[in-house]
């Protein structure tokens, strides 16, 4: 939790530097005044809630609880930040996004059986992994965005990553307050997971529209590593004879090379028998 914390501050205090950087010279009713105004309210929460956290530290009986409301802000926080979508956006893949979404379940799956138990280790480990999911799946979803066909179809990726954030943060809200005076519902756990489901089910949804692209080839397609495996080796063996021709004119090819050669058709043909006899094509 400490860790966490002192990355919120190192974060906040970066956003607040770019945004000075942004506002510097700018008039007062510029957009970019709005941004330092929540960039400088971002690293008082940091800063409060890493105090907090430093006082909590040794009370075992609290340390569920806070894990939770750390999590909590440090989702509220990536969810503002979803909004400069093109801001620090790696490129990422609609099998990356895909993934990302299932880590979602994941945590979801974690935290329903944290809140069951009540037990505020297992509660701790809940928020932090839930709160790391929720970041990765974010930062995958701006990535993912970025090589969208439409903007509609951007929008769309982003809206629905956001919607599964705020799903997953009102179960930690619930948590937490329940946590306060008692134990977790189950019936009320398992509906925020159902609501948190469906969000997971419009995301991987979004991704498969992301598939669509003309341009985009699935790496992990045995088609695409068979066909990336025979261009290979076709560049190879097609070298091969001509660097034995001219470095041994004496020396005559062996007849397999002179048959790959002799014609393109029986080249590939030859090919296929030789490197890949199992593949269907």
């Amino acid at each position: 939790m400490l860790l966490n914390a002192c990355m919120d501050v190192a974060k906040a205090l970066s956003n607040l530097i770019d945004s000075t950087k942004d506002a510097c010279g700018k008039s007062s009713d510029d957009n970019s005044m709005d941004r330092l105004k929540s960039s400088a309210k971002e690293m008082v929460q940091s800063v409060s809630s890493l105090l907090k956290t430093v006082k909590s530290a040794e009370d075992k009986a609290s340390r569920g609880t806070r894990a939770l409301e750390i999590a909590v802000d440090a989702v509220s926080s990536d969810i503002k930040a979803l909004d400069n979508a093109s801001v620090g956006a790696v490129s990422a893949s609609p099998e990356d996004l895909i993934r990302a979404a299932k880590e979602i379940t994941q945590a979801t799956t974690k935290a329903v059986a944290a809140g069951n138990t009540a037990k505020q280790d297992d509660i701790a480990a809940a928020g932090n992994m839930g709160r790391k999911a929720i970041t990765d799946m974010l930062n995958t979803c701006k990535g993912a965005s970025v090589n969208a066909e439409s903007e509609a179809l951007k929008l769309k990726v982003l809206q629905s990553g956001r919607s599964t954030s705020m799903a997953y943060r009102d179960m930690l809200e619930y948590m937490c307050e329940s946590l306060s005076g008692g134990q977790p519902e189950n019936s009320q756990l398992i509906e925020h997971s159902r609501k948190i489901a469906e969000s997971v089910k419009d995301l991987i949804g979004c991704a498969e529209e992301l598939k669509t692209g003309a341009d985009w080839v699935n790496p992990d397609d045995p088609n695409v590593i068979a066909e990336n495996e025979l261009l290979n080796a076709a560049a190879s063996i097609e070298q091969l004879p001509r660097s034995y021709l001219y470095s041994s004119p004496e020396r005559k090819p062996p007849r397999r090379w002179t048959i790959l050669l002799t014609s393109k058709n029986r080249f590939w043909r030859q090919l296929k028998l030789l490197l890949l006899p199992r593949v269907p094509w």
